[in-house]
Order: structure tokens, then sequence, then C-alpha cells
């Protein structure tokens, strides 16, 4: 008769609580043993298992992993596995389907899974090396576009402009707005919004700046007049003559 042992231990990383265990299967004479909730770190469990069980037969742990369920040909495998026909009563019927489930979920996971990590590095560096070149794209069209478009407006300015069309005007009304005076601020620091105020406080400024049109001028003194410097006839008449248009370029350029 074969002793079976389940135990619930924790701590089995730790020396002591492996001690105890071996110590408890020599003296139990223990021939199979299930351990549960068990934490043992991944790189250990050959090392730990070698030194507690020397000799024993030992059945690598299975554990499901969420991504398996991902794939497209998950349900496919699952629907597979729980409809082959198997011998026996329920309880045996499902403990074998499980079992050929789980090998073929550790046949997908090695297929499609084994090396998931390495996989993902790649994706992500590939796909940097990817934004990388579809930003340099874009960026340089962006600038050949709006290069065009600057170039474009200018050309669609000179030839709507010429021809008084209504963009033309448009674009002058725009500009009017933006050097329109739609507030001003009075000598008593109030601002005035309305059209007929604003109007009024350029015109009371401009008045008290240049002063009002006389009602009556008084004559000039000819003596005082004919006392200063006064132009010779010829230069009186060189007055009169009208400016010819080379006169204006030699003053100008």
């Amino acid at each position: 008769m074969v002793n079976i042992l389940s135990w619930n231990v924790r701590g089995l990383n730790t020396p002591n609580k492996q001690k105890e265990t071996k110590l408890l299967c020599n003296d139990e004479k223990v021939g199979m043993i299930g351990l549960l909730e068990t934490k043992i770190k991944k790189d250990r469990i050959e090392q730990i298992a070698g030194k507690l069980f020397s000799g024993w037969q030992i059945k690598r742990y299975f554990k499901y992993c969420n991504a398996w369920a991902q794939h497209p040909q998950f349900n496919q495998i699952v629907s597979y596995v729980w409809t082959t026909f198997v011998e026996g009563c329920k309880m045996f019927q499902i403990v074998k389907k499980m079992k050929l489930l789980k090998r073929k979920l550790r046949e997908l996971n090695s297929q499609y899974f084994s090396n998931i990590e390495q996989t993902t590095k790649v994706d992500r560096q590939a796909l940097k090396q990817e934004e990388h070149e579809k930003y340099q794209k874009f960026k340089e069209s962006s600038n050949l576009a709006e290069m065009f478009l600057q170039q474009k407006s200018k050309a669609t300015w000179l030839r709507l402009g010429d021809d008084n069309t209504g963009y033309f005007y448009s674009v002058i009304r725009h500009k009017r707005l933006k050097l329109a005076t739609i507030q001003l601020k009075d000598d008593q620091g109030v601002w005035q919004t309305e059209p007929e105020a604003i109007v009024d406080l350029f015109l009371s400024y401009y008045q008290e700046l240049l002063g009002q049109k006389a009602s009556s001028r008084r004559r000039a003194y000819k003596g005082f007049i004919q006392n200063g410097s006064l132009l010779t006839t010829e230069l009186q008449l060189r007055l009169l003559q009208p400016i010819e248009e080379k006169e204006v370029k030699k003053e100008l350029f």
C-alpha cells in the first residue's frame, strides 16, 4: 500500500522547511506527495525537487496563461479536445480530457508564446523605426505643402486682386478690421466703445492739438514781408511750372 501525502506547505524556499518536508516523507514512508499553494521561484524548482525527492518521478506543474485565450486557435483547440470521445466514467473522462487539453495548450505555447517577449521587443523596435520614417516623410511633405500654399496664396492675391473681385475686397475688409479702433479711453479714464463717442474723442484731441479754425484773420503787413528775403521773378515762374516725372525719379531714387 502506497502512502499518499497532501500538504498545504508554505516557505519551501527556506532550508528549514525543506529539511522538515524531507524528514516527514522519510518517517511516513510517503510514496506520493502533493505540495499545495507552494510558491517557489521557477529557476529553483529542479534544485529543490532534487534535494527533497532524490530518485522520485517529478511531474512538471502546469500553469494556465491568460494570453492563450487571445490566440485565434484557442477556441478551436478547446472545442476539439472536449468533443473527443473518452471511454469511462464521467470523472475519468474529465481528467483524461484535461490532460489532453494540457498537452495541446503546451504545444500552442511552445509554438506561439515561448519567445513572446523577444518578439515584442523586435516588433516595438520595428514600430519605432517605421514611425520615424513616416514622421520624416510627413515632415518633408508638410514643408513642401506649406511652401506651395504660400506661393499659391500670393498668386491668388495677384490674380484676383487685379480683377477687383470679392476676394480682393474681403482681404481688404479683414485688414481694416485689424486696424479698426473699437475702444478708446477718455480724459476721465473711462473706456468708450460707442462709435460716436470714439469719433468725438478723436475730434476733441486733434482740435486741442492743432487748434480751431479762426473766424476772422488779420491781413499780413506788407512792409514786414518786403523786409525779408523775396523770390526773384524767375524763381516764382519756376514754381508755377508743372512737375516732370524725371524730376520725381531724380529726387526719390
